[in-house]
């Protein structure tokens, strides 16, 4: 699939959710946690889904200055890993498997890396959590990963909505375990991540 073809394909997602609501993409939902506060953030994934496909297709069409740029840049590093061979990327390479609960683990950690690859001391619970946390930083990540894999894997070209939804469920399913993995690989998850592009 071409970066064209994905986002004529977003576009038209994007048209009838704004204008309909997103209660059909609720269908996509796992099992949503039993603890009251991570399930709260777990069904908030249809509005951050709508969300990421406004960033993507800003480029295109936005009035706000920053989202045009912010999507433009994320274009640009796109189109190189395209271009690129990107079956030898570790994070491309993992966003192939045929298995959609694996590709849903891929996108939820990078999309964790993304948000905590600049924190200086990762045992530092509290910042980790309250980095980890931040929606806004979350989504565009994810939205992105999410994007690249409808872009590369051809058993998801027509998943995005799926693929954000699991995979956003699943990042607050894990969150505090992947918090806890991080700290106890101390700095070498570091380098084990390294070229994280999100």
């Amino acid at each position: 699939m071409t970066i064209e073809e994905l986002d004529n394909k977003l576009m038209g997602l994007y048209m009838i959710e704004s204008m309909s609501g997103t209660e059909d993409v609720r269908k996509y939902f796992p099992n949503i946690s039993e603890d009251s506060n991570l399930a709260h953030f777990q069904v908030l994934a249809p509005e951050y889904c709508l969300r990421a496909k406004h960033i993507i297709l800003a480029r295109h069409a936005s009035d706000v200055k920053e989202d045009r740029e912010s999507s433009a840049g994320m274009n640009l590093i796109v189109q190189d890993i395209i271009k690129s061979d990107y079956k030898n990327i570790p994070y491309a390479k993992s966003l192939l498997y045929p298995d959609i609960e694996l590709v849903v683990q891929q996108i939820s950690i990078y999309s964790f890396v993304s948000l905590i690859k600049r924190i200086d001391d990762i045992t530092d619970d509290k910042r980790v959590v309250r980095t980890a946390l931040n929606l806004d930083a979350l989504f565009i990540s994810m939205g992105y990963y999410t994007y690249i894999t409808a872009l590369i894997n051809n058993s998801f070209n027509n998943s995005f909505n799926e693929l954000f939804i699991k995979a956003w469920c699943n990042y607050f399913e894990n969150i505090f375990a992947r918090a806890m993995m991080f700290k106890m690989a101390k700095d070498t998850w570091k380098e084990d991540r390294k070229g994280v592009p999100f």
